[in-house]
């Protein structure tokens, strides 16, 4: 999977792009202040045996280019 920023042929509704935004920035503040966070982007009946785990480094992933993916577990780091 790879993060980047919306694209002209791909476009995302507004509201969208500042809800994500603006947990990105929870997650930011929670992971530079020392706590853990991961989350897993699932539907609650799918079952968590194929679920994948991604390492999302926020020094690396920019606010506009973070995105959630369906089907994996995302755990923070600076």
């Amino acid at each position: 999977m790879d993060f980047c920023p919306p694209e002209d042929w791909d476009p995302e509704e507004e509201d969208n792009v500042l809800s994500t935004g603006a947990i990105y920035d929870a997650f930011l503040l929670l992971v530079t202040e020392g706590h853990k966070v991961d989350i897993v982007d699932t539907w609650a009946n799918d079952p968590m045996d194929g679920i994948k785990t991604i390492v999302v480094s926020l020094s690396e992933v920019g606010r506009d280019g973070f995105r959630f993916f369906e089907g994996y577990r995302f755990v923070f780091v600076p």
